[in-house]
């Protein structure tokens, strides 16, 4: 798909492995490469030169003004946010302080390995979407990658302050953005900060209270 799309890409595992460093940090291997961002830009300018600006607008409607959807006779309280993957739950808990939702993996705080960091964001999107899986290709392993059918439409909800309303999601073809409404077509406007995109398998359920 790279090819297929042309799309410029850094390549830790290859040819710009040299952007990258493996840390000994008791994780099985996959988890051992890092870089960040200074070090890729620097590898672009230096080796790729990949452009670095763009005609094509950000899929989200960030504002500066605070969306606050507790005025909306719809929305729900979301102090936590709990959606279930396969054998684990990925949690998120509003934190009123700091305004923003800590996240949480497998019952446990998620926070950066060296750092100790946490794991937070200002905005959630809950996509549901329908999966399967892309038979002629196979991981190590031998399982067959997922398939995200996320070209049609469905539903969700955008979660940010503490409460959730329900939107629809389409996307007419893949390379076209995704497009985020609430339930009355209107296009959702987004706290400006980090965003959280949860692509959830629809027969995995989604707990907000």
């Amino acid at each position: 798909d790279i090819k297929t799309w042309k799309i410029d890409y850094i390549d830790g595992n290859t040819r710009d492995s040299k952007a990258f460093k493996r840390e000994k940090n008791g994780l099985a291997t996959e988890h051992t490469v890092y870089s960040n961002l200074t070090t890729i830009v620097n590898h672009n300018k230096n080796v790729r030169k990949f452009k670095t600006t763009t005609d094509v607008k950000p899929p989200l409607h960030y504002v500066t003004d605070v969306v606050d959807l507790s005025k909306y006779e719809d929305s729900i309280v979301a102090n936590n946010v709990k959606v279930n993957y396969s054998k684990y739950d990925v949690e998120f808990k509003y934190d009123k302080e700091k305004q923003r939702y800590d996240r949480y993996i497998k019952g446990s705080l998620h926070q950066d390995y060296f750092k100790k960091e946490v794991f937070d964001t200002k905005n959630i999107l809950v996509v549901n979407v329908k999966t399967g899986s892309v038979a002629q290709y196979k991981d190590p392993a031998g399982n067959s990658y997922l398939d995200l059918k996320n070209i049609g439409s469905g539903d969700g909800y955008y979660i940010t302050n503490g409460y959730a309303r329900k939107i629809k999601w389409t996307k007419e073809a893949r390379n076209k953005q995704t497009v985020y409404k609430y339930e009355d077509g209107t296009v959702i406007d987004v706290n400006d900060s980090n965003t959280y995109i949860m692509m959830k398998p629809v027969n995995q359920s989604v707990k907000i209270n």
